[in-house]
């Protein structure tokens, strides 16, 4: 069975296309190159053993030290970011300052700061920002365009705040940065990730705890990698207003090549220790585990 998962902001889209947070709006050269990787020619996720199931305490510390070392250089960055926790908003301004830095000139820390901004507001409904993000991911990595994603780009065109190029010159560099980043972290170079969602209640009766499932998410899909996070969003809302969601929590072992950012290197919430993966992949698999 293969299913094509695209929920993003509905108001019982759980977590699909950007972890959130609970209260909130549901190697190339900068600038992008031939030298990022086809999302094909990368290993495939694979569906969680269902024993042993938890929190990835490694990648949990990873995201933790960053997070440290972020608020030890921007403590008052909150003044910038009110409405995010003190590790989020130092996080925010640590990774636009590593995008900047690496991007060789093509994005400010301004570029890279709307862009995270925009991205923990919503990751692919109603905001042009995060839309024209999740364009070039599909063009940069060539995952190709859900028919959800192209309705999505077809109705922001020409609304983002973000010029095209600048965008593929930051999405390039937070993929170099979290690469150099992971690299030698895990065990096998893989990381157990986590979504809460909730479903139609055609897709919940096909679906059973412990099966395994194939499917495509949109060019780039939030994972955390802290299961108590996930369950958070598998909460039984409407999937569509008048549609009832039934919750349900999936995982996967995520291959850390296919990791385009955390918090420390640019999209994703430290609070929801978030981890965004590039998507698209026909063989990519997961494990209904809840």
């Amino acid at each position: 069975m293969r299913v094509r998962l695209v929920y993003k902001g509905g108001q019982g889209s759980g977590n699909w296309g950007h972890a959130g947070r609970p209260g909130a709006v549901g190697g190339s050269g900068p600038g992008g190159g031939s030298s990022l990787p086809n999302v094909d020619g990368l290993p495939a996720t694979e569906a969680s053993p269902i024993d042993g199931l938890g929190s990835d305490d490694g990648a949990n510390q990873y995201l933790e030290e960053g997070a440290a070392e972020a608020l030890s250089e921007f403590p008052d960055a909150r003044t910038l970011h009110p409405s995010f926790d003190a590790e989020d908003a130092a996080c925010t301004e640590y990774a636009s300052r590593e995008i900047s830095q690496n991007s060789g000139g093509v994005a400010t820390p301004e570029d890279a700061r709307a862009a995270i901004v925009a991205w923990d507001t919503s990751s692919s409904t109603g905001n042009a920002d995060s839309i024209l993000l999740q364009e070039r991911a599909a063009e940069l990595f060539h995952t190709g365009k859900s028919a959800y994603i192209e309705q999505q780009i077809m109705e922001n065109s020409g609304l983002s705040n973000i010029d095209a190029k600048v965008a593929d010159g930051m999405l390039s560099t937070m993929y170099m940065n979290t690469q150099q980043k992971l690299s030698g972290r895990f065990e096998n170079d893989t990381v157990t990730l986590y979504r809460g969602m909730n479903v139609d209640h055609e897709t919940y009766n096909s679906w059973e705890v412990g099966g395994a499932v194939k499917y495509q998410s949109n060019p780039l899909s939030s994972w955390s990698s802290d299961i108590s996070g996930a369950r958070e969003y598998a909460n039984g809302s409407d999937v569509v207003p008048g549609v009832r969601g039934y919750a349900v929590v999936i995982a996967q072992r995520v291959h850390i090549s296919r990791v385009l950012s955390t918090s420390i290197t640019g999209l994703g919430s430290f609070n929801m220790r978030e981890f965004v993966v590039i998507g698209g992949n026909e063989n990519d698999s997961f494990r209904v585990i809840e």
